[in-house]
């Protein structure tokens, strides 16, 4: 993980699940760059990534990369059965605007990625990333010795409906050590169609937080923005900036205009503040989901006009299943 702020949270899951499941097992290998498993200047930047491919699928496998866990040279990243990644999507998003595909910045982690799986003979990959990734990337990569199939998923397939996170996932599986006996995409179907006749979730069910724990929230909220706290007030909007509150107003008419309906008659709709209401409607008006997290959603409220509140931190989380 190359983030430095997700560092202390895969440590902290570590230790959560050995709490949950009472084992105790040693702190695993934490590495930084996928690329570090490569010599630097193997491949020129300016190359299209044909020719990126072939100079990394050229260069040699570093298996030593450096640890974080043990400050030191560490081969963590030894074969295994099976591989899971999400590999940045960045370049496949549909929110950056130009976006270059396997062109772009992120091409070459791809090949790096399918470099160890090919090198170390892992039987299974799965590759996680959005689901407009150009699929014939991964065949121009991997084909020659692995089976493909890719998975679509949204949220609603583990009946989370109320959230929109639409993913896809790639399964690679090695053509000589693997046997299919069903597939893999007929089974996620079969699966994810029971579960959705079970349970749907609505956007209104995420709002679990009690009155003190809106007020906690409400409380620090006003602390960084400078505004005297109103204890006896579940109506958060004293606390929303005039960005924010220009943003409400807009897509509230805007809603109103197209449904001619009230918008605080609405207990499931949800607007996201953090972005310019001319630019983007986000919004669960239409998809009648929570609008899917984003880089600036730590910063941006998820605001019910129904409620008079936004979505606290803690109902984020298991928003972000």
């Amino acid at each position: 993980e190359i983030s430095s702020s997700c560092h202390q949270p895969i440590i902290d899951n570590f230790a959560w699940c050995e709490r949950v499941t009472g084992s105790r097992h040693e702190l695993p290998c934490r590495h930084f760059d996928i690329m570090d498993l490569v010599p630097k200047g193997c491949y020129n930047e300016g190359d299209n990534f044909e020719k990126k491919k072939y100079d990394i699928f050229s260069s040699p496998l570093l298996l030593k990369p450096l640890c974080g866990t043990h400050g030191c040279n560490c081969p963590g990243l030894a074969s295994v059965d099976m591989d899971v990644s999400g590999l940045p999507c960045v370049d496949n998003s549909r929110s950056k605007t130009g976006r270059l595909f396997q062109e772009g910045p992120s091409g070459p982690l791809f090949v790096v990625w399918a470099l160890r799986l090919k090198r170390l003979g892992i039987k299974m990959g799965i590759l996680e990333n959005t689901p407009d990734i150009v699929i014939q990337t991964i065949y121009f990569l991997l084909y020659d010795l692995y089976d493909i199939f890719q998975i679509f998923a949204d949220m609603e397939d583990c009946g989370h409906s109320g959230i929109s996170r639409s993913r896809t996932y790639i399964i690679v599986v090695m053509r000589s050590a693997m046997k299919q006996i069903y597939c893999p995409v007929q089974l996620h179907t079969e699966i994810s169609s029971f579960i959705k006749a079970t349970v749907r979730t609505t956007p209104s069910d995420y709002l679990t937080a009690s009155d003190l724990e809106v007020k906690l929230e409400a409380a620090e909220v006003a602390r960084v923005r400078g505004i005297v706290f109103r204890s006896n007030s579940l109506d958060l909007s004293y606390l929303l900036n005039d960005r924010e509150l220009d943003a409400i107003e807009q897509l509230c008419k805007a809603y109103e205009d197209r449904f001619e309906e009230q918008a605080v008659n609405d207990y499931n709709l949800v607007f996201f503040l953090g972005d310019n209401p001319g630019w983007a409607k986000t919004w669960s008006a239409v998809s009648k989901r929570i609008p899917t997290y984003r880089r600036n959603s730590s910063s941006g409220k998820m605001w019910y006009p129904s409620r008079g509140r936004w979505l606290t931190h803690a109902e984020r989380c298991p928003s972000l299943q």
